[in-house]
């Protein structure tokens, strides 16, 4: 049995232009990279909302079986499943 790290949310902190920080929940992402961050950057202050200071990805463990374990275990019926689809 394996524990992933399954990410639910991403938390934005922003400094708004009156220069008041808030805390935003991106209502549709659940993980950013560096990269995705400095255009939202970008596409923040040059919009006039504020200056995106960081974020924080948070993440949920989930507990299960990898793939590998689950071929071990005889319990992947993906090979089986495929053989039948030509039937």
């Amino acid at each position: 049995m394996k524990t992933f790290k399954a990410p639910i949310k991403v938390t934005i902190t922003i400094k708004r232009p009156n220069g008041e920080i808030e805390k935003v929940v991106h209502p549709t992402l659940k993980t950013i990279n560096d990269s995705n961050f400095k255009v939202m950057k970008t596409a923040m202050k040059k919009a006039g909302k504020g200056d995106c200071l960081s974020y924080d990805i948070e993440y949920k463990s989930i507990s299960g079986m990898s793939k590998s374990e689950m071929m071990r275990a005889g319990n992947d019926n993906t090979v089986d499943n495929m053989s039948r689809m030509g039937d």
